[in-house]
């Protein structure tokens, strides 16, 4: 079967096994992956200007209207790769471990939302974090440069910790995406006991699987404990 652009699946699936798209990030306890879960869903039954309605709604359509993030492929980006020759993994794997013993465990926790680029114009929907950021923002910068020595591109933005949660359909009505945004920076991501925690105990390696008719599936390739 031919995708757009005339590449094959077959194509696709030989590459795959040399090329392989990767990330390093912090994996969410289950507590933050529901909070946000529930906080995504909760977006459904409520009006453009934020009030209940009973179904149908014009929330719902505001709903349809977002790719959401899986439970599953919930996580904290700490430096996005791209695609790395399988090769290179073992030097990759070597540098991930300095990185993590010069690193010191650290503890976040789920903070207010926000969208990019902008509140009336949402294109992404995600949730911030709050917490140890100073500590946070050296594992970054570690990890930063020890990528950049590697020979990946060096991130010109400053490092922002946030979870994405979903991503706004293209083609939305402008109405339905200021509708979009005002709610999701009205939703706050609160628990049964208050603030969530996100402990940073760990780095994780993880590969993106990218299907042209399926959700995008992500594995985990290697695990590093920090100091």
């Amino acid at each position: 079967m031919l995708l757009p652009g005339g590449v094959s699946e077959e194509e696709i699936a030989e590459q795959e096994q040399d090329w392989w798209r990767l990330f390093v990030a912090v994996e969410l306890p289950k507590e933050a992956i529901r909070v946000l879960d529930r906080m995504a869903r909760s977006m459904r039954a409520a009006s453009y200007e934020g009030k209940q309605r009973r179904r149908p709604s014009r929330g719902e359509a505001a709903y349809d209207a977002v790719r959401w993030a899986s439970p599953e492929n919930m996580h904290l980006t700490l430096k996005f790769l791209g695609d790395v020759h399988r090769d290179d993994l073992t030097h990759l794997k070597e540098e991930l471990d300095e990185v993590a013993a010069e690193s010191s465990r650290l503890r976040l926790a789920l903070a207010a939302n926000g969208c990019f680029p902008g509140e009336r114009t949402p294109r992404v929907l995600w949730t911030g974090l709050d917490g140890d950021l100073r500590r946070m923002s050296s594992l970054a910068t570690r990890l930063e440069g020890a990528m950049v020595r590697c020979g990946f591109p060096e991130e010109r933005r400053e490092f922002t910790p946030h979870v994405t949660v979903g991503r706004v359909r293209s083609g939305t009505q402008k109405r339905v995406l200021a509708a979009i945004g005002q709610r999701w920076i009205e939703a706050r991501p609160t628990g049964a006991g208050g603030d969530v925690g996100v402990p940073v105990e760990k780095i994780v390696l993880m590969r993106s699987h990218l299907h042209h008719n399926r959700p995008t599936r992500y594995e985990r390739l290697y695990e590093v404990g920090l100091a």
